[in-house]
């Protein structure tokens, strides 16, 4: 008999601790910070934050390990979406420099440790016998085809290849093809 992973739940994960004690910060910058006279900007960022960790937990549910990348690579898009709007309310002045300091620093933390994450999920999707099995639409969200390890490249924060492997997929299917990103279609 195998080997049980220790993580059994989203909440063991440590990228999933690591981004709920940023949801923290972010709430209590909007209610401490000056960012608290801008409601449109503090609740995107609230917004963006719990995004992160809804979207770790969401994929851990998933029954598929294509569905549970794809989540993955939704909560890293929303950990760049946070660092920038963190950037954009210091730059304003509605945060002030230790508040600054630490939300950036923290979404820097997300961010990689998800890069990481996801170099893992897809290198052990390449090593699962039983991914040929799983279904076309899966492989096909995240660009894996059998043997296939061009989404294995990846390093550090970079994950172009997501995007490469989707740009692929599009003109495998001609130019005015419908790709399929996320809840999105779009040409």
């Amino acid at each position: 008999m195998g080997k049980r992973s220790a993580i059994q739940r989203f909440e063991d994960l440590k990228v999933w601790q690591v981004a709920r004690e940023l949801v923290k910060g972010v709430y209590r910058a909007a209610r401490t910070q000056p960012l608290k006279h801008d409601r449109g900007l503090a609740h995107q960022m609230t917004r963006a934050a719990v995004s992160i960790t809804s979207n770790i937990a969401e994929g851990h549910e998933h029954g598929s390990r294509a569905q549970y990348v794809q989540c993955c690579f939704i909560a890293k898009g929303s950990a760049g979406e946070l660092r920038s709007q963190v950037i954009n309310a210091h730059d304003v002045g509605l945060l002030d420099e230790k508040a600054y300091t630490w939300l950036h620093a923290k979404c820097l933390d997300v961010s990689g440790l998800l890069a990481g994450y996801l170099k893992h999920l897809i290198e052990m999707m390449e090593s699962i016998p039983g991914m040929k099995f799983t279904r076309a639409v899966d492989r096909e969200m995240i660009g894996f085809s059998a043997g296939e390890s061009e989404l294995c490249s990846m390093d550090g924060d970079d994950v172009a290849p997501f995007e490469a492997a989707e740009s692929t997929t599009k003109r495998k299917r001609g130019t005015n093809a419908r790709v399929r990103t996320g809840n999105r279609t779009r040409n």
